[in-house]
Formats: structure tokens, C-alpha cells, sequence
């Protein structure tokens, strides 16, 4: 459980890691931890899949590489997208399970083509 707020600081903070300019005295994982997380470990290549370390791991034709983490508890769902080469990243949270298919599948990826003008 988390506000929008925190999970914005944690994005923030792992595209910053992962592009080695977060400040190291206040890392809470090392930078070689996250590019293993980041790392497929499995691969469904039908859906242009693969499964890192707790990170689902995207190859999209139009918007690239993106990684991304799936949430949710009874009554919400949440999804944080990362656009690695791009730097940023991208956080639905929302009340009611019932929008699962539009927080996991298209609001996101509607909000990246718009910001990379897609």
C-alpha cells in the first residue's frame, strides 16, 4: 500500500538508479541489483514478454522497451511503467478493481505515446 506520491519517488528514484545519477548514500539497492531485476529470466515470446525479477518486461514496436510491476488488493488496482532509455515512468493508481483492463493495458501505454508523440 502506497500514495501516489511515494510511488512517484520511487520511480523517480530507480530511473535515477538505473542511469547511475541517484546520489549512492542514499541507495537503498545497488545499481547492479536493479539491472539483474531488470533482466529477463523468462520469455514469452508470443506476447513479446519476458519476466525479470518481480518486473514484467516489455518489447513494444512503437514505444521500445518498458518495464512494469502490476498491483492490486480487493476494491484496487495499481501500475507502475518504466521507460528506462526514455527516462521516466508512469503510475496508475485506482480505486475499483473493475478498471484492471484500462490501468493495466491501456491508459499507460496511451500516456507514453502521448508523451513520446507516438
Amino acid at each position: 500500500m502506497t500514495t501516489s506520491t511515494e510511488l512517484n519517488k520511487w520511480t523517480k528514484y530507480l530511473i535515477q538508479l538505473n542511469n547511475g545519477t541517484s546520489n549512492n548514500s542514499e541507495n537503498i539497492i545497488e545499481r547492479k541489483t536493479l539491472k539483474h531485476m531488470w533482466t529477463a529470466t523468462e520469455a514469452i515470446p508470443e506476447y513479446k514478454i519476458s519476466l525479470g525479477l518481480t518486473w514484467w518486461i516489455f518489447d513494444n514496436s512503437d514505444l521500445g522497451r518498458y518495464i512494469c510491476h502490476f498491483g492490486n488488493n480487493p476494491g484496487f488496482c495499481s501500475i507502475l511503467f518504466i521507460f528506462p532509455d526514455q527516462n521516466f515512468g508512469i503510475n496508475i493508481l485506482c480505486n475499483g478493481m473493475f478498471a484492471q483492463e484500462a490501468v493495466y493495458n491501456q491508459i499507460p501505454l496511451e500516456i507514453a505515446g502521448l508523451i513520446m508523440k507516438k
